[in-house]
């Protein structure tokens, strides 16, 4: 007699920390922590994992998760945030999810789309090596260190054609973060979608509204600013990431 195949979870959600699946033979929703339970932080394609539930403890798969950037999943946790009144852990997250957002896109503009175009070489060593050397100058940048390099890479639309000029770029990194364009600056920007998101993204308050939460006082920011820095976040980096097709690395790599 053959064995019952193992069935798959049907109700399931996702979140930056999370994969939450209910068990198919008893119901149960279990909360499967991706680095504790799953021990992975890469997109579950396909698991097969065990019912948290003492009683049931029976074995099912998993599937289907979201291949997103951690900064979108950040953003989108916000909503559940939202309805649990934790006002103070979203505005942590807005302004972690804009740091990982400038991080992954500086690594697009310098390192990925560059592997992609074939101005780097078909060398995953060399791409390993040009990611830690960035790493290494910007692991202590602020939230305003990283935004004037992005505004430096993306606003004045630069374009690496060569190793050289790559690594010339992350040795003199420190020299662009001490610029940001002007109001007239962003007035002449000839797309005038992104002129807007590039006013709204230098306007933006959440990093100081973070330090404001995480000091010893421990601010306590009400329903209604939560609301507007959320959709002002959510607008900003997802119309970057739309306007300069800032995709996941995955895309940059196959």
């Amino acid at each position: 007699m053959k064995d019952k195949p193992i069935p798959y979870a049907k109700d399931k959600d996702m979140n930056y920390e999370n994969f939450i699946a209910t068990c198919p033979h008893c119901g149960f929703q279990n909360i499967f922590n991706r680095v504790s339970d799953l021990e992975t932080v890469e997109p579950i394609g396909f698991k097969q994992v065990i019912c948290l539930n003492s009683s049931c403890k029976k074995q099912f798969n998993i599937n289907g998760d979201l291949v997103s950037e951690n900064y979108v999943y950040l953003i989108m946790d916000c909503y559940d945030l939202l309805k649990n009144k934790r006002y103070m852990y979203c505005i942590l997250n807005l302004c972690q999810a804009c740091e990982m957002f400038f991080v992954r896109a500086i690594e697009v503009k310098l390192i990925y789309q560059p592997f992609k175009d074939k101005v780097l070489p078909d060398d995953c060593d060399q791409l390993n090596d040009l990611c830690k050397k960035l790493h290494t100058k910007i692991k202590d940048y602020t939230f305003e260190n990283l935004k004037r390099i992005f505004f430096d890479l993306y606003f004045n639309n630069k374009v690496f054609q060569s190793v050289e000029s790559i690594e010339d770029y992350i040795d003199t990194i420190d020299c662009r973060k001490n610029k940001i364009p002007q109001d007239a600056e962003i007035d002449l920007y000839p797309n005038i979608n992104a002129r807007e998101l590039f006013r709204k993204l230098k306007l933006t308050k959440i990093n100081e509204l973070r330090n404001h939460v995480v000091h010893k006082y421990g601010y306590r920011p009400d329903k209604l600013l939560v609301e507007r820095n959320l959709e002002n976040i959510r607008e900003v980096i997802f119309g970057l990431v739309g306007m300069f097709q800032i995709k996941h690395i995955l895309s940059y790599l196959n």
